[in-house]
């Protein structure tokens, strides 16, 4: 019998990072959908649940909170605990704004660019799929 992959939602406005986190992503197991902006994931969720998004911080147009929020509204709503969250970003965007603290009382994962390893994140979304999955 097949066992049903975990679907983790890729996105960020920089293609080569949605391409190599996909990638190292997919081979440790996870189905990956891409996306480029954060509104694409937002118009996603209000029809779908991704185990996992993982997404940029910072975008031309918005910022990845906004996806985080709308996440926790969801929920709120009693859709969507089981979906986890990491976020990559900048640590520009963690010392401006103080997104690393926001996404982590959110409920989600901050994980600082440059990543120590692509290791890392795979941890990251292993940890929140896991935590979900408790809920």
């Amino acid at each position: 019998m097949e066992t049903k992959k975990q679907v983790v939602y890729v996105v960020d406005d920089d293609r080569n990072d949605v391409d190599l986190f996909s990638r190292i992503l997919e081979q440790n197991g996870y189905f990956i959908l891409k996306g480029y902006d954060f509104r694409e994931v937002i118009s996603y969720l209000r029809q779908n649940t991704p185990d996992c998004i993982v997404s940029n911080g910072k975008y031309h147009r918005g910022h990845g909170l906004t996806i985080l929020r709308t996440l926790r509204e969801l929920r709120e709503r009693g859709d969507f605990d089981r979906v986890g969250f990491v976020m990559v970003s900048g640590e520009e965007d963690d010392a401006l704004y103080g997104t690393g603290d926001v996404v982590e009382e959110l409920g989600g994962k901050f994980l600082e660019k440059p990543l120590k390893s692509l290791e890392e994140l795979v941890k990251a979304v292993r940890e929140q799929i896991s935590l979900r999955q408790r809920l």
